[in-house]
């Protein structure tokens, strides 16, 4: 549940992303050049990283238990560990973020009496 659970939030930013990134010119501030729109929204105060509270902020968990599990995803996100990210840390991110598989069509269904 907890590696679902991780995935869903970054899937989430990811989606985020990449639907502003695309309506945002390349060399603005938010462009898709090296992070998109998504990090830009998230960066409330416009100094170029994300803390862990400008990230919160953004996603808005509902509980503690949400709130730890973006705490999870901010970590990953966060490649030198220096409680920031940058928009290379966020690009890099989005492009190496893990996949979800995909349901095998041939598997019986969830809950079924196969």
């Amino acid at each position: 549940m907890t590696k679902w659970y991780v995935w869903a939030v970054g899937a989430a930013v990811a989606a985020a992303w990449a639907m502003t990134a695309s309506a945002a010119p390349e060399g603005r501030k938010g462009g898709q050049g090296a992070g998109g729109a998504g990090f830009a929204k998230m960066d409330a105060d416009g100094d170029g990283t994300i803390t862990f509270e400008e990230f919160l902020k953004a996603r808005a968990p509902a509980d503690d238990e949400a709130k730890k599990k973006a705490g999870a995803v901010f970590k990953k996100m966060d490649a030198n560990s220096d409680g920031k990210v940058t928009k290379e840390e966020f690009a890099e991110w989005i492009k190496n973020r893990p996949q979800p598989k995909k349901p095998d069509a041939n598997a019986p269904a969830a809950g079924g009496n196969n």
